[in-house]
């Protein structure tokens, strides 16, 4: 009979595995973000509903995208995966006339509905043998969602039918290792590498149709491709003291391990400029992070504070004959706040606030072949819940983000040239996680589902 439990245990988590699995393999399709701005999207459901304050927490496998000294946190071998739910994404472009285009003074932008995996990590106890664990390993799969946006529309005068359309994706796959270790009861230190695909693409097309003499219509088109397997790390350290927490994780910049692309500008009735095989450089800065976490009420009500810090830098993202292509950016920093609130033992209330200030400077109207074309600022609020069971934890949250800022776009009466339009944009997030721990809390030994205190986790981190 216990024989029979065993294998039926061992089957079960085979199975949860196995279809984990097929859900990320199935359903991985990227994700959409602009190349200037760092928090498009908040990793892990739980973190997610403290508006992505995870600097300074200390959980199970999704803390690892915030600070890999995190996972120090792990009770149980487990696996957790989140789901996001892009449920509607808005931008909107005004003041066209500025970049002569003044047959469409508007554009929309719209983006479908799409629910993908998005973060999946699998943790381990590698000594759970040992009263005081103290190595912890984490391996993580980042597979976003995406949201391609699309826009198009047409005009006339009565001499001239005017039509134009943009297209633009941006996504990601990451894949980490990280490992954990408790130095002492005060300190806990963690590393992660990173591998890194990434796919950049933008289309943009102009049309001039002239009704009297076709000869004169004119169509033009512009577009880059870039593709970049990169490799980096990320390390950081967790403070321990008795009711609060601090946080410090610092990310590379990442490496170029392979890359391909090529860039088009064709105006019919032109030679047209095209290049292939390029090779590309394009790169997020250097990452850091700093947080706290202040327990308010033991147990019950949990504060997480984090500040982010990205460099700016010029990069040159292409450098071939014919052809260069730079990426300037700002200095931007970004807020991370937010509550969790244990209304009771299965019960979790969470809410939260971030920003996600862009990276792109100040640009001028005739700059040409560059591609920092948007500079948008971003805001975000997010309120979710929690349901805790014996061996899974179920979260959600819903994510409100607003922004303004300018976009740069071709003029239309000159293709060579370029002018500035408004722009605001409105998303709406739903996101799903739950965790799978592969050993109820009632088959632990009684240090592990006791700690000791020197290790000075409370029940609310260890969820």
């Amino acid at each position: 009979m216990v024989l029979w439990v065993v294998i039926m245990n061992r089957l079960t988590r085979s199975l949860y595995i196995f279809t984990l699995t097929l859900l990320i393999m199935g359903l991985g399709i990227p994700l959409w973000s602009y190349p200037n701005n760092y928090q498009q999207i908040l990793v892990g459901a739980r973190s997610a509903g403290m508006g992505g304050a995870g600097t300074a927490i200390i959980g199970d496998g999704e803390v690892m995208y915030y600070n890999p000294a995190g996972i120090v946190g792990t009770q149980f071998d487990g696996i957790s995966i989140s789901v996001n739910n892009y449920g509607l994404y808005y931008m909107y472009e005004s003041s066209r006339q500025r970049a002569g285009d003044s047959l469409n003074p508007e554009l929309k932008h719209t983006s479908g509905v799409l629910i993908i995996p998005t973060a999946t990590t699998m943790s381990f106890i590698l000594d759970k043998s040992s009263p005081d664990p103290k190595h912890f390993l984490s391996i993580g799969m980042f597979v976003p969602s995406r949201v391609d946006l699309e826009a198009e529309s047409t005009a006339t005068d009565g001499s001239y039918i005017h039509h134009v359309k943009n297209w633009m994706f941006n996504y990601i796959y990451q894949f980490s290792v990280n490992y954990a270790t408790k130095l002492n009861r005060f300190l806990a230190f963690g590393f992660a590498v990173v591998v890194t695909y990434s796919k950049l693409y933008r289309s943009d097309v102009f049309f001039h149709q002239d009704l009297g003499t076709p000869a004169n219509s004119t169509m033009a088109n512009e577009s880059y491709n870039f593709k970049t397997v990169a490799l980096g790390f990320s390390t950081g350290v967790v403070l321990i003291f008795d009711r609060v927490k601090i946080g410090f994780t610092l990310k590379s910049k990442q490496l170029r391990v392979y890359s391909e692309s090529n860039y088009s500008y064709v105006v019919y009735g032109e030679n047209p400029e095209v290049y292939w095989g390029l090779k590309v450089n394009y790169q997020r800065p250097w990452e850091l992070y700093f947080g706290v976490m202040v327990d308010i009420i033991k147990d019950r009500l949990m504060f997480a504070l984090d500040f982010k810090l990205y460099p700016g830098e010029r990069q040159v993202v292409v450098d071939a004959p014919g052809l260069r292509v730079e990426f300037e950016r700002a200095n931007a920093w970004n807020i991370n706040a937010g509550i969790e609130w244990y209304i009771t033992k299965v019960w979790t209330f969470r809410c939260g606030f971030f920003t996600d200030r862009s990276g792109t400077p100040k640009f001028e109207e005739d700059s040409f072949k560059d591609i920092n074309n948007v500079r948008t600022n971003r805001y975000g609020i997010v309120f979710g819940a929690g349901i805790t069971g014996k061996n899974t934890v179920f979260n959600f949250s819903f994510t409100f983000i607003w922004g303004k800022g300018h976009q740069k776009i071709k003029n239309i009466l000159d293709f060579t040239q370029y002018g500035i339009t408004d722009l605001k944009m409105r998303e709406f997030v739903i996101t799903i996680g739950t965790s799978y721990w592969f050993d109820s809390p009632k088959k632990q030994s009684p240090a592990q589902a006791n700690p000791a205190p020197a290790v000075n986790v409370t029940p609310a981190q260890q969820r």
